[in-house]
């Protein structure tokens, strides 16, 4: 497998080998991951408000069920936790999907989070959202803060450049 892809032949077509699917590995785990988050939290839902059907397993209908039933989930103790892993699961997934340059800064200075903060940096100026500075829970830096960062960067901040998945 080359750079995280992943190659399903459709089989000959005019003596001619079909160059088959490309799956890119990062989309296949973020769906997986995303349908795995709402599972969890549907399923929770279900058993807490003794709900006698259950969604069936896909994207639809699991966010239909959880919309539903939202006024239960927002009630719900572990909410937080909720938003965080929704927050952390759609920014890895928003990266599958359109992939950016980005260098990691350091960790997140707002109090109780301590994730890792992002420079995304769209080099063609057309992807989701553009230059950014972020951490994995969403929390967005101020562009009036970017240069403390780079500056904290520059002397001996956490940075390299990759992949948040």
């Amino acid at each position: 497998m080359l750079h995280g892809e992943r190659t399903r032949g459709l089989g000959q077509s005019r003596g001619r080998k079909s160059p088959g699917i490309v799956l890119r590995d990062t989309l296949v785990t973020a769906r997986t991951e995303v349908l795995s988050l709402l599972s969890s939290w549907a399923a929770l839902v279900a058993e807490e408000a003794g709900l006698p059907l259950r969604p069936r397993r896909e994207v639809t209908a699991l966010v239909k069920f959880l919309l539903d039933n939202l006024s239960f989930l927002v009630s719900h103790p572990a909410i937080v936790d909720a938003i965080e892993e929704f927050a952390r699961v759609c920014t890895r997934a928003r990266h599958a999907i359109n992939p950016t340059d980005y260098v990691a800064l350091g960790l997140c200075e707002r109090p109780g989070c301590g994730r890792k903060v992002y420079a995304h940096i769209d080099p063609d100026g057309v992807g989701s959202g553009g230059n950014r500075v972020s951490c994995e829970a969403g929390h967005a830096v101020d562009p009036r803060q970017w240069l403390s960062l780079a500056l904290r960067f520059a002397h001996g901040g956490t940075g390299r450049k990759g992949s948040i998945a």
